[in-house]
């Protein structure tokens, strides 16, 4: 086998890396091995991944190889290997319908799992599914705390009212890194601004999470019109609650009435660190968005657009005005700016109401 496999294969099988700067660079080195793959190396390495029902290496083919998987999702269905859920991205008709007949006829052997997966894949077959367990719920809902099409949150995506698939992440992915690296582009963004602004809560100094400036080419493909959109939060408040704000895309950013006080907040909220300022720049090189999907990644998370890294469950909020889910635009890890630190803030944005939105999960 090459050279890039072997690394892969030792860092998978490595138990004790010694120090944490051990383990940061491992995971840099196999996230690079991984992402410069042939498409031999890819296929020889998820056979060998399918055959000894590796779910490590297949969840890392899945995300930092998106497509690498393809024709390897009916083995995997019949087989029972269904966790992670990401290895179901791109699944075919084939095992999409193998999963659904499992369901229908009452052979499923997890079906949380089972619709977990079908969430991943893209076919029609899922969407008449979904939309037909919608309508008529079968007896196995009852075990479950979601309705089966909810599970669609899981990959990025809703069941409309008309059995249509809509998205809720955007098309793109860019990374954000410290001010120092050499891909840093100064302009586009700006992280953990201070605000003039406290929050309606607990009365802590609010922070402009993130703030785009949307008339700059790296971020049309956010696809909202404007000047600088501008999304405050109190970096507290979030961490127990969904926080709203209203947008006015030139740089306005207004605590929301809609905003509901979370049944618990901490009593010390203004001895709380702020976050660090501007501790993060767009890169300038992209990435695929499937790279942030599964928490357990070798990478770093903070990123514009791809999927969301939830910690805990998928977690969509709903606009106030439009009762739509909003879609996801960002994400901030604390690992990113200290490497003591964990839990991710995330963004959200309905482009018909110009209200934004934040919440966070932690493990």
């Amino acid at each position: 086998m090459g050279g890039r496999i072997e690394l892969i294969k030792a860092f998978h099988e490595c138990h004790n890396f010694g120090t944490a700067e051990n383990r940061q660079q491992a995971e840099r080195d196999v996230a690079s091995a991984y992402r410069s793959l042939t498409p031999e190396e890819c296929r020889t390495l998820a056979q060998l991944a399918v055959e000894q029902r590796n779910e490590e290496i297949l969840s890392h083919l899945a995300c930092l190889q998106a497509g690498s998987l393809a024709g390897a999702h009916l083995e995997l269905a019949k087989t029972g290997v269904l966790y992670p859920p990401v290895i179901f991205h791109r699944a075919d008709d084939e095992a999409a319908s193998f999963l659904i007949r499992q369901l229908e006829n009452g052979t499923a052997e997890n079906i949380n799992l089972c619709l977990l997966a079908l969430a991943w894949c893209d076919t029609v077959h899922v969407l008449d599914a979904f939309q037909r367990w919608k309508a008529a719920p079968p007896a196995w809902v009852a075990s479950l705390h979601v309705p089966p099409h909810d599970y669609a949150d899981s990959a990025g995506w809703e069941l409309t009212d008309a059995g249509l698939r809509r998205g809720l992440t955007l098309g793109h992915c860019y990374p954000l890194v410290p001010p120092d690296h050499p891909d840093a582009a100064v302009g586009p963004v700006r992280v953990n601004d201070p605000s003039e602004s406290s929050c309606g809560f607990c009365g802590r100094r609010m922070t402009a999470l993130i703030e785009f400036d949307l008339t700059h080419e790296m971020l049309a493909f956010m696809e909202i019109p404007g000047t600088r959109l501008r999304i405050e939060t109190c970096d507290v408040c979030t961490c127990y609650g969904t926080v709203f704000s209203q947008a006015d895309c030139s740089g306005g950013a207004f605590w929301h009435p809609a905003n509901k006080r979370p049944a618990y907040l901490p009593d010390d909220a203004h001895d709380w660190e702020h976050p660090k300022e501007h501790a993060l720049l767009i890169s300038r090189r992209g990435r695929s968005c499937m790279e942030s999907a599964d928490r357990n990644m070798p990478i770093s998370f903070s990123q514009i657009g791809g999927h969301p890294s939830w910690e805990q469950d998928a977690e969509y909020p709903r606009c106030p005005c439009c009762q739509k889910k909003m879609v996801f635009l960002a994400q901030l890890s604390n690992h990113d700016y200290d490497r003591y630190a964990e839990g991710i803030y995330y963004v959200f944005f309905c482009r018909a109401c110009l209200v934004a939105a934040t919440n966070y999960q932690q493990t």
